[in-house]
């Protein structure tokens, strides 16, 4: 498996152990978690970037057919879900 290398990694393969542990399939969830995680490292923004507006640029940005795409955005979407729980962030 593919590591991730983003400031978010930690918080990514966390993630992913609590998914996994409560029994999910992860595969397309690291599959789409991998390309955001991608999609950081070619642009290297810092936390203060990730507003609503970095989001939609990303989903225009995102290559594929936009069932793919919405996977992608919906795998990112679980995830910050998570780190709102966990407190990482408010919203």
């Amino acid at each position: 498996m593919k590591e991730f290398e983003s400031f978010h990694k930690t918080q990514l393969e966390n993630y992913l152990n609590y998914r996994q542990a409560r029994g999910f399939e992860i595969k397309s969830s690291f599959d789409g978690l991998l390309k955001y995680d991608r999609y950081l490292c070619n642009l290297n923004p810092v936390e203060e970037d990730l507003t609503p507006s970095f989001f939609f640029q990303m989903q225009a940005d995102l290559p594929g057919e936009n069932r793919t795409v919405s996977r992608i955005i919906s795998s990112v979407r679980c995830f910050f879900q998570y780190l709102v729980r966990q407190g990482c962030y408010q919203e």
